[in-house]
C-alpha cells in the first residue's frame, strides 16, 4: 500500500478481495459485500454478451429458453458471462434447449466447487481448445502471462499444428481469441501498460480441477512421491517462501514434460541440475527465469525432445555447444542476460527454432549464415560485426514482431543494406536501427544516411525508432526510402528518434511522398538537443503528441 501513502487530500482507494483478513486489515470504513445479480440485472447481461449488442432483440423463441438458463446461474455474473459467451456461437433453439437441459445442472458440487456454468463451457470446448485450456493450470492464481508467451508453450507440448494458410503462431492466436470470447480467459494490463492475459480464480480452478495429478504448482505445496509418475507439468513460478524440500521430489517425475521457476534461488543452490536434467528425459519445456544458474550443464545434451529453453534474466555466461544439437528446440529466450557475450557458431543447426530472443544481451556478433534458420519467425536482435553482413536478413522473410539491428557502423556496402529486404517483411510490426557511439573509423563506415535510406521498411510497419551517434546533419527523403511507389509508413503510429546531438532539421512532410504517416500519433526525441518541435517542417493532416525528451 506504500504507493498510495502520498495521494492528494480527499483521494479515495478502493480494494477488492474475496478475503476477510485482507478486508480487515485496510479498512477504515465497514467493508461492503457485494451480493448477486438480480434476476433482471443477469439477463440484461446475458443479452448484451450473447449478441454483441449494448440493445438487443432477442428472437422470441430463444428468449424463454435464455431467461431460464439465466435462473440456473444463481446470480452469478461470471457464471452467466461464461455461458452467454458460449451461445454467442449457437444459432438455434436446441443449441439453447441442450444447455438448459444439460444433466451437468444437477452434478453435486460437494467434491469440487466449480460452478455448473463453468463446467459446461468446458464441455462444449472442442477437443483441441480442452487441450489448451487445462494447460493453463500450470499458472496459480492471479498470474498475468502474455499471449505470445502462452503459444510457444503451447506450441512446445504439440498442441497447435499449422493449417494449409496459416502458420502455427497464427494458429494459437485463433485459440487465444476463442477462449477469450469464451470468457475463459481475460485482458489484464500490467504496470508498464502492456496487455497480458489471467484467468478468473474459479475458471482456475476449473483448470486445475480438470488435469487433476497431471500438474503441480510448487509454491502451494510439495511433491508427493505418491503421484510423482504422474505428474506431467510443474510449475514453481514465486520466489517467495522456497524450500529445497519442494525439488526433491523432482528426480522420480520421469514423465514430466514441462518444467517451469521463475526467481528461485534454492533450487540452483540445492539442487544440481547437472543430475537431475538426464532423469528427465521427456522434458519439452524447460524454464529457468530469472534463477540463479550462471552455467548449465553438459547433461543438457540429453534433453533431446526439449522445444522450449528459457534462460532469461539469468547470469549464464556462455550458450554449450550442446544446446545447439538439441534439433528439435522452436524457442531459445536468452532476453536481459547480460554477462551472456557470444553466441556459438553452431546455433544455425538449430533447423527447427522458431523464436530467439537476445535483446539486452552483451552479444558482440551474430553467428555467421543466420540466414539459413529459414523457420525464425521471432529474431529481437541482430547484430552487425565484422565478419556478417546484415543481407543474411534477406531469407528470414517470415519474421513478425520487433527486430532491432545494431552496429549498423559495420556496414560495408549499401547495397548489403538494399539486399536484406526489409521492405518485404510484412509481418514485422516494429524496427529499431541503431548506431553504435565506437567505430574504427575505416572505409567500412558508410554514410548513415544512405544506409538510413537502404533500411526502407515494409508499408505495414506500425514503430520505428532511430539511434544514432553519427554525422546526422538532417533528416530528409532518406526517411521514406527513395521511392513514391506506395504510401510511405502507411501504418506508423510511433517514430523515435534518439542520439543524434549534430542534427538540426528534419522533415516528416515527405516531398513528394504524398499522404505520408497517415496513423502517426506519437514523436519520441530523445538526447537530440537541436531536433526540436520548432525545427520540424510538419505539415501533416492531424494534431500528434510530441514528446521531447531532450530538455
Amino acid at each position: 500500500m506504500k504507493p498510495f501513502s502520498h495521494g492528494e487530500y480527499g483521494s479515495k482507494i478502493i480494494v477488492t478481495t474475496q478475503s476477510e483478513k485482507v478486508a480487515s486489515m485496510v479498512h477504515d470504513l465497514p467493508p461492503y459485500h457485494l451480493t448477486t445479480l438480480s434476476s433482471d440485472a443477469c439477463w440484461n447481461l446475458f443479452k448484451k454478451v450473447a449478441f454483441n449488442n449494448s440493445n438487443p432483440i432477442v428472437p422470441s423463441e430463444l428468449e424463454e429458453i435464455g431467461r431460464e438458463i439465466v435462473e440456473k446461474c444463481n446470480g452469478q455474473p461470471l457464471a452467466v458471462k461464461s455461458l452467454c459467451s458460449l451461445l454467442r456461437h449457437q444459432s438455434n433453439s436446441k443449441d439453447w434447449e441442450s444447455i438448459r437441459d444439460s444433466d451437468i445442472w444437477e452434478l453435486s458440487q460437494k467434491n469440487c466447487n466449480i460452478l455448473h456454468a463453468l463446467w459446461l463451457s468446458y464441455q462444449y470446448l472442442p477437443s483441441h481448445l480442452k487441450q489448451c485450456f487445462a494447460y493453463c493450470s500450470i499458472f496459480p492464481k492471479g498470474f498475468q502471462f502474455a499471449k505470445e508467451d502462452l503459444i510457444k508453450l503451447w506450441m512446445a507440448e504439440d498442441l497447435l499444428h499449422p493449417q494449409k494458410s496459416k502458420r502455427t503462431e497464427e494458429v494459437g492466436e485463433e485459440f487465444v481469441h476463442d477462449l477469450l470470447s469464451r470468457s475463459l480467459f481475460k485482458k489484464s494490463i500490467k504496470l508498464d501498460k502492456s496487455v497480458c492475459l489471467t484467468m478468473h480464480d474459479l475458471v482456475n480452478d476449473l483448470a486445475t480441477f480438470i488435469v487433476g495429478d497431471l500438474c503441480l504448482r510448487s509454491y502451494c505445496s510439495s511433491l508427493n512421491k505418491a503421484s510423482n509418475n504422474k505428474i506431467r507439468y510443474w510449475s514453481h513460478l514465486k520466489g517467495e517462501n522456497d524450500n529445497c524440500e519442494k525439488f526433491e521430489g523432482l528426480v522420480e517425475a520421469k514423465h514430466l514434460r514441462t518444467l517451469l521457476l521463475t526467481s528461485t534461488r534454492h533450487f540452483t543452490a540445492k539442487l544440481e541440475l547437472a543430475n537431475l536434467l538426464p532423469l528427465l528425459t521427456c522434458l519439452r519445456v524447460l524454464s529457468l527465469y530469472n534463477t540463479s544458474i550462471t552455467e548449465l550443464p553438459d547433461s543438457i545434451v540429453d534433453l533431446k525432445l526439449l522445444r522450449y529453453l528459457n534462460l532469461s534474466g539469468t547470469r549464464i555466461k556462455k550458450i554449450l555447444n550442446g544446446v545447439c544439437t538439441l534439433y528439435n528446440l522452436q524457442t531459445l529466450l536468452l532476453r536481459n542476460c547480460s554477462e551472456l557475450f557470444l553466441l556459438p557458431p553452431e546455433t544455425v543447426n538449430l533447423t527447427n527454432l522458431r523464436h530467439l530472443d537476445i535483446e539486452c544481451t552483451s552479444i558482440k556478433e551474430m553467428p555467421k549464415e543466420m540466414g539459413t534458420l529459414k523457420d525464425l519467425q521471432t529474431l529481437s536482435t541482430f547484430v552487425l560485426g565484422k565478419d556478417n553482413t546484415v543481407e543474411e536478413l534477406k531469407n528470414l522473410q517470415d519474421l513478425g514482431g520487433s527486430l532491432h539491428i545494431l552496429q549498423l557502423e559495420n556496414v560495408v556496402k549499401v547495397e548489403e543494406v538494399t539486399a536484406a529486404r526489409l521492405k518485404d517483411m510484412k509481418y514485422l510490426t516494429e524496427l529499431e536501427f541503431e548506431w553504435s557511439l565506437k567505430s574504427d573509423g575505416g572505409s567500412r563506415n558508410q554514410n548513415p544516411q544512405e544506409v538510413l535510406a537502404g533500411l526502407q521498411p515494409h508499408t505495414n510497419i506500425k514503430v520505428v525508432k532511430i539511434k544514432t551517434w553519427r554525422e546526422f546533419l538532417k533528416i530528409g527523403d532518406e526517411l521514406y526510402g527513395g521511392s513514391a511507389e506506395d504510401t510511405p509508413f502507411r501504418c506508423l503510429e510511433l517514430l523515435q528518434i534518439s542520439q543524434m546531438p549534430k542534427c538540426k532539421e528534419w522533415s516528416l512532410s515527405g516531398g513528394h511522398f504524398k499522404g505520408s504517416f497517415p496513423k502517426l500519433k506519437e514523436i519520441v526525441l530523445k538526447a537530440s538537443p537541436d531536433l526540436t518541435a520548432e525545427s520540424a517542417y510538419l505539415r501533416l493532416w492531424k494534431p500528434l503528441k510530441l514528446v521531447d525528451a531532450t530538455k
